[in-house]
């Protein structure tokens, strides 16, 4: 009983970690994207001034 109660709670906890990775994952690059994208802007708006 014990060992069926560890294997549900590994094949629930596997699917649970990796689409916990996923999502971090996901976020990380929109922010990434967002940021980079940001910091073009500035840095454009700042080189237009500058000339």
């Amino acid at each position: 009983m014990t060992a069926i109660r560890r294997a549900a709670t590994a094949a629930t906890a596997l699917p649970a970690s990796v689409l916990s990775a996923s999502a971090f994952a996901l976020l990380g690059s929109v922010t990434l994207v967002t940021f980079g994208t940001s910091v073009r802007e500035i840095f454009s708006l700042t080189i237009g001034i500058g000339a």
